[in-house]
Formats: C-alpha cells, sequence, structure tokens
C-alpha cells in the first residue's frame, strides 16, 4: 500500500512538472565566462554611489546623433556619457541638469536607475571585448538600506556586431527583480526631491530636456519612464523582454521588443534560452521516476 501510494503521488507530481517554470528570466549576457573574443567580462565592486570610468567601449556608438567611444559605469543603474553620475534619486525623463543635487545631468542609458548599493552585495561587470558590442551588467545588487536585490543588463550593439544588428540598438534584459526605492526615498539630503518615492526610471534621456525614449509605448510604466513593482511582471515576461530602443534615423528611438526564445547565441558569452533551473530538473527526474513507477507497480 505504501509503494503504491509513493507511486501513485510521485506520478502525480510529474503532471505538475510542466507548470515549473524555466529559467527564462535569466540575464542573456554572462559576463564573467567566455574568452572567444578575448578576455572575459571585467568584474568589480563599487562603493555606495559612485562611477567607474570612463570605459572605452571598443567601438563608436551613436546616442541621439552624437558619437561616443567611451562610457561610464554608475552603481545606481545608469550607463552615461561625459561623465559619471553618482545620483542616487531617480527622476522622470526628460530632464536637463542640473539635478536636484546641483549636478549636470548627461547623456543616460537607464536599464535601471535606483538607489542601489553594490557596497552590500551583488555584482558588478562589463564586457567590452566582444566586437561591436558593449555590455553592462548589474546582478542581484541590493537596493540601499534593503535586501531587496535586483538584476539586469543594458547592451549596445555598434558597428560590425556579430549579429549584423543596426548600429545604435541598445537592449535592456531583466533577471530577477524584487523591489524599487532605496531607504533614501524619503529624503536623505535631496532637498525634498519627492517625485520618485518608490519608484525606478528605465528609458534612454538625452541629457537635453527634450529627447528621451521609454517603455511607455509598450504600456510599461509612466511617459517619463518611472516603475513600479506593479510593472515588474510585465519586464520579467520572456515573452516581452528584452526591450529593444532602435535610433528611427531623425534623433530619437523607435522601442519594440524581442522575444527571448528569439535571441541569438554567442558562444562562452550567452546563456542559454529555456534551460531549467536545477531545481526544475530535479522535479523533472522525480516526475519521470514516478510515471516509470506508476507503469510498473500502478
Amino acid at each position: 500500500m505504501i509503494t503504491k501510494n509513493l507511486g501513485k503521488l510521485l506520478a502525480a507530481m510529474a503532471s505538475l512538472v510542466i507548470l515549473v517554470p524555466l529559467n527564462a528570466d535569466a540575464l542573456w549576457f554572462n559576463p564573467t565566462s567566455g574568452n572567444i573574443f578575448g578576455a572575459p567580462g571585467a568584474v568589480f565592486t563599487l562603493p555606495d554611489d559612485s562611477h567607474f570610468g570612463p570605459i572605452n567601449m571598443g567601438m563608436p556608438f551613436q546616442f541621439f546623433g552624437n558619437t561616443y567611444t567611451q562610457i561610464y559605469f554608475n552603481a545606481n543603474g545608469t550607463l552615461t556619457f561625459t561623465a559619471g553620475r553618482d545620483s542616487w534619486d531617480n527622476y522622470p525623463f526628460p530632464r536637463s541638469g542640473p539635478d536636484q543635487f546641483g549636478d549636470t545631468i548627461v547623456p543616460t542609458i537607464a536599464p535601471m536607475f535606483d538607489d542601489h548599493d553594490n557596497s552590500q552585495g551583488g555584482v558588478l561587470s562589463f564586457i567590452n571585448s566582444i566586437p561591436g558590442i558593449f555590455v553592462g551588467t548589474w546582478s542581484d545588487v541590493p537596493l540601499f538600506g534593503r535586501t531587496e536585490t535586483n538584476a539586469f543588463q543594458a547592451v549596445l550593439f555598434g558597428d560590425g556586431n556579430p549579429f549584423n544588428w543596426p548600429s545604435g540598438r541598445i537592449l535592456f534584459n531583466y533577471g530577477d527583480l524584487q523591489g524599487t526605492g532605496g531607504a533614501c526615498d524619503n529624503d536623505c539630503g535631496d532637498g525634498g526631491w519627492e517625485s520618485s518615492i518608490g519608484t525606478a526610471t528605465i528609458g534612454l534621456n538625452a541629457g537635453d530636456g527634450v529627447a528621451y525614449a521609454t517603455l511607455y509605448g509598450l504600456g510599461i510604466g509612466s511617459p517619463g519612464g518611472l516603475i513600479t513593482p506593479a510593472d515588474f511582471a510585465a519586464l520579467e515576461n520572456p515573452s516581452l523582454d528584452p526591450f529593444i530602443f532602435d535610433p528611427d534615423g531623425n534623433g530619437g528611438y523607435n522601442v519594440s521588443f524581442m522575444p527571448q526564445s528569439a535571441l541569438p547565441s554567442l558562444t562562452g558569452y550567452t546563456t542559454p534560452r529555456g534551460v531549467p533551473e536545477p531545481a526544475t530538473w530535479m522535479l523533472l527526474g522525480m516526475g519521470l521516476l514516478g510515471l516509470v513507477y506508476k507503469r510498473r507497480y500502478g
């Protein structure tokens, strides 16, 4: 009786296995493996509210009609041109400087602009060794003063990239997202700046107060790019993620998305899509065992 009941239980688990999600929200580029184009990605740690750079992208990159070859990696979820940005208090786009701290706002790529604190955990990394590609990744970086972490990355494409994609294309890709708004959202010396409480900013900002692009046209967040945890389901949805920003030829950007299953592979760098997580493999094995058990002893 016990063995029959065990067999039935395992068989029942087999029917549940199909409900276990695949590892579809893994970040596309693995920053620490592969060297087919040279050295693997550079992994580093930043103090809270700081930046790293300038970094040579290894390619000319067009952004709102201007050409850049260097970029800055900022701890609080942005890549910027001409200067690093240490501000922790995000704001809606478009915006030109000075910001609430008196600093000049510069051209910004913001996959998840919020008050993150890499000094408390997570991994920052970039890849600039693949011809025509620059990758910036924030992997499981906590929000300031909180335990929630976020994983996300921005991928920039220039001439000669291995996928022959349009030069100037930018992809935002999301892993596990757990929260927005660091502990300073209730004013930690930002002069009472209140509009960003409980949000992060996602999008592109030219820095001139006019040109910008967000995910709002896809039904995600506000027109200015502010998002809340209510938007996480869309950001992590494998049918929508990653999000694509393509130059429109007029100094702006068209915004769309690409199903994760359509992402190409770059051996040694990109994460295989649709590969079950280890726990899923375990459940799948137990489920198959249950089917065999039921057939033999049921």
